[in-house]
């Protein structure tokens, strides 16, 4: 049976949860063992330009300390907060990931397991907690925002990305946008996510968004796609290196119209970060 959303919102913040049609494991990692995905990871330098972006954002907060990224992946951003003079932690429930993290980033240390359980020789908490497209996929925030809290220290920033429900490129291709896949079962608003840190004991310091090509163009490709009769419908291709290169590309062509999704709260990506009380 062919996986369908049942979404449910939330008409205070805008908080979308997702179910489905079908018995999915939620903490499957099909996508990211695939080869695919791999390969992907391994040759395209835009993974390690993202992810220095992604931590160019801290620069006016924080300075330094133990640092704990969940869902690593391959270990980019972790490897740059090292750079930068953090102790740098990676955890990552992918266990092709891992192994390419551990290979190629010696600077930073890594381990292949689920928060909120951490190796016995790391610390018991952190200066700096981030997670980039993580907390979607975790059936139950409250546990989660119990666990970010209890290894947050006081005065340590929490920092979060994920895809914003409350984007353009979502209110426009709707039920065909991207991100709407059985992994993600939480779709957050501005004000969901801010309610989010709160929860984790951390006062919001700081947040927006960021446009990017991938949302429009899969949109747009899905919306299309439900034009055609039935029979001559396809599934999606899987997620490939040149179709990446391609997203990137697009990225900077678009430039101007990303900044003026990002200047209007509107990108299809939301950030946040909070500093613990």
């Amino acid at each position: 049976m062919a996986w369908a959303p049942q979404l449910t919102e939330c008409h205070g913040c805008g908080h979308t949860t997702s179910g489905t049609d079908v018995d999915l494991p939620t903490d499957s990692n099909a996508l990211f063992e695939s080869a695919d995905y791999g390969r992907w990871r391994l040759v395209d330098d835009e993974v390690v330009r993202t992810a220095a972006q992604r931590i160019d954002v801290l620069t006016p907060y924080a300075a330094g300390g133990q640092a704990l990224e969940l869902g690593c992946s391959t270990g980019e951003a972790t490897a740059d907060l090292a750079n930068r003079g953090w102790q740098a932690f990676g955890l990552e429930p992918s266990e092709f990931a891992f192994d390419v993290a551990c290979e190629r980033y010696p600077q930073a240390a890594f381990a292949h397991g689920l928060f909120p359980t951490l190796p016995a020789d790391w610390p018991a908490d952190f200066d700096l907690i981030v997670a980039f497209h993580v907390i979607e996929h975790i059936q139950d925030l409250e546990s989660l925002a119990r666990d970010l809290r209890a290894r947050l220290r006081p005065g340590g920033l929490l920092y979060v990305r994920v895809p914003n429900w409350a984007s353009w490129s979502r209110l426009i291709t709707r039920q065909h946008w991207p991100n709407l896949f059985p992994e993600h079962l939480h779709h957050f608003t501005p004000a969901s996510l801010e309610r989010f840190v709160e929860s984790a004991g951390a006062a919001p310091i700081a947040g927006g968004t960021s446009g990017h090509a991938h949302e429009w163009v899969g949109g747009l490709r899905r919306s299309a796609r439900r034009l055609r009769p039935r029979e001559q419908r396809s599934s999606p291709p899987p997620l490939i290196a040149g179709a990446m290169r391609i997203n990137a590309m697009l990225d900077r062509v678009g430039r101007p119209w990303f900044w003026l999704e990002e200047h209007r709260h509107a990108g299809s990506e939301l950030w946040i970060i909070g500093r613990r009380r």
